[in-house]
């Protein structure tokens, strides 16, 4: 009979030690009681499992620790009141309920969450460093704050009732979708990393995305904000924004980047035409189109740039005020401006004002570059390659001259070039052009066929591959270091294991771009990088990083500003972007 009693008193103090978590909502409990071995409800670290592993109907608190991953997708739960034991949350589901409050704070190692579709009227997402994105569409929310989250990339908050988004404390932010809110001014600027923004049909009156992010123009949409009348955006975006505004229909909004902005106030337009008059006898109807110049526009507090088009034409949008304009010259040394800078007074002047652009003495200057438009830069053995040849009249004069290629004929075979080729001999091939008008552009397409490691000469991974593109003329050139290109390849059969060539994007994160001092690289899926290299646009080798593996930055402060190529060998391919250096 003792030992009876004994059992049961070990039982209640058994019972009694561990500690059973209250959940006043019968359909979370029910969730969380029905997670078995593989059908997805709970998971810790591995497959999903059961959580009341004592078969006590109840979930006790060392239970709830086992839990890293919880789907309670679509369980009719309006209370998650017992979730806060659950501390070792990684992933939370709990979309398609009617949830009215969730505080996510006790789960420090969160790294994403998904409550779209609940009656949320209540969201605390702060101090969670671990997360990296998360979805709360289709509730009720008026308010959203976002601190202390330094790991986060995403935010879908589309369908609330938000009046405002302060989203200037997670400047890592790639993807921000606003949409169907009540937002009547969005200022991204801090978001440097920025690729999609969606803040359709709300109240906006003024957005601020001048942030140095080249955000899509697929995944960016401002469209249906009936009072929305400006956008500050960066002077390379600017024609993009414009065309956007035309698309969604607006007549009223402008956009420019200067960043001031009046609410209610008008917007005058500056605008005119950029000509260079290449015999110095006046800007008549005659002289050619100066193409893509860049102009500085301030207002003596605020300074923005516009890049004129390739018909040399610019548009300026701005508020009242004096505004001087000045062209802004790549080699100021070979030409004059008329007039070197202009200054317009709003509301009285009317706003036109033209450039004309002369020559300072005679200048010669061509340049030339050759590169592969397929291959993910890596030529590519026993198959057809594409390459481009692109040669620029930067000078002061109209010029004629000669392309030539020079390539190794014992692994190469000449397959097509438009246009065609003037001649060709052994390992060389070239072309003839006429007037090549300052600042004008021609392009070459060249299809030659490289040897694999069945033919002779054998071409095997990782051999070396060598062009030189020359552009010559009878003139002596003011920069002829410029008139050759030399572009060192390796060749590699990595990328002719699959049939879609790997793309960048969806593996890794390149910022800031244009980069200054360090360029950062993020990984967006789990790889192993194998190496990183950096290239010049010669081909030249500049940097040659072989333990790569938890590499996330490159210090590329001692390159010489201009275009690089980034190249990172992983485990799932072969990858290659391109980066400016400022």
């Amino acid at each position: 009979m003792k030992k009876i009693y004994l059992f049961f008193i070990v039982c209640f103090f058994s019972k009694a030690g561990a500690q059973i978590i209250n959940f006043p909502d019968a359909n979370f409990k029910a969730r969380l009681l029905s997670a078995e071995v593989g059908n997805g409800i709970a998971y810790s670290g591995g497959g999903s499992f059961k959580v009341d592993s004592n078969n006590d109907n109840e979930i006790e608190v060392s239970e709830a620790l086992l839990v890293n991953h919880l789907v309670l997708y679509n369980c009719g739960i309006s209370d998650l009141s017992g979730l806060e034991y659950f501390v070792n949350l990684k992933q939370l589901n709990c979309a398609n309920n009617a949830i009215a409050a969730l505080d996510l704070t006790p789960f420090p190692n969160l790294v994403g969450f998904d409550a779209h579709n609940n009656q949320l009227s209540s969201l605390v997402v702060s101090n969670l460093p671990l997360l990296t994105n998360f979805s709360c569409n289709n509730n009720q929310l008026v308010s959203l704050t976002v601190s202390n989250l330094a790991s986060l990339h995403t935010i879908f908050c589309d369908h609330n009732q938000l009046t405002a988004i302060d989203v200037s404390q997670v400047s890592d932010l790639l993807q921000l979708s606003c949409s169907h809110n009540l937002l009547t001014q969005l200022d991204v600027s801090n978001l440097q990393r920025l690729s999609l923004l969606r803040c359709a049909d709300n109240n906006l009156n003024a957005i601020n995305m001048k942030n140095g992010a080249a955000e899509s123009d697929f995944y960016l949409d401002f469209s249906n904000n009936p009072n929305l009348e400006y956008i500050c955006a960066d002077d390379f975006q600017l024609t993009q924004i414009a065309d956007k505004i035309a698309a969604f229909g607006y007549t009223n909004c402008h956009v420019n980047s200067y960043c001031a902005f009046v609410q209610g106030g008008d917007f005058y337009s500056i605008n005119g035409s950029i000509r260079f008059d290449e015999t110095n006898d006046g800007c008549d109807a005659s002289a050619i189109a100066f193409p893509d110049l860049k102009l500085s526009v301030s207002d003596g507090t605020h300074i923005g740039t516009v890049i004129g088009n390739a018909q040399g034409q610019y548009h300026f949008s701005v508020q009242a005020g004096t505004h001087t304009i000045e062209p802004l010259l790549a080699n100021p040394a070979y030409f004059n401006v008329s007039p070197s800078l202009s200054s317009v007074t709003f509301p009285t002047a009317t706003g036109l004002q033209d450039f004309c652009i002369t020559p300072n003495g005679t200048h010669p200057d061509l340049e030339i570059s050759f590169e592969q438009t397929d291959g993910d830069y890596a030529a590519l053995p026993g198959w057809f390659n594409h390459y481009l040849i692109r040669y620029t009249n930067k000078g002061t004069v109209t010029q004629s001259g000669s392309i030539a290629l020079a390539f190794d004929e014992a692994i190469w075979d000449y397959t097509d070039a438009n246009p065609a080729i003037a001649s060709q001999s052994p390992g060389s091939l070239s072309w003839n052009f006429i007037d090549l008008k300052p600042f004008e552009s021609r392009n070459i397409a060249v299809t030659l066929h490289l040897n694999s490691f069945q033919d002779l000469p054998a071409v095997n991974e990782g051999d070396p591959i060598a062009f030189s593109a020359s552009v010559n003329t009878i003139a002596t050139d003011d920069t002829p270091q410029d008139n050759v290109f030399t572009l060192n390849q390796l060749a590699s059969y990595i990328i002719l294991l699959g049939t879609k060539k790997p793309e960048f994007a969806n593996y890794f994160v390149l910022y800031p771009n244009p980069a200054d001092q360090i360029l950062h690289i993020e990984d967006k899926v789990a790889l192993k990088k194998e190496s990183v290299k950096v290239y010049a646009m010669t081909g030249q080798l500049v940097i040659d990083i072989t333990a790569a593996q938890d590499l996330s930055t490159v210090e590329v402060s001692r390159l010489k500003a201009g275009n690089y190529f980034i190249v990172i060998a992983t485990d799932r391919g072969v990858f290659k972007s391109r980066f400016i250096k400022k």
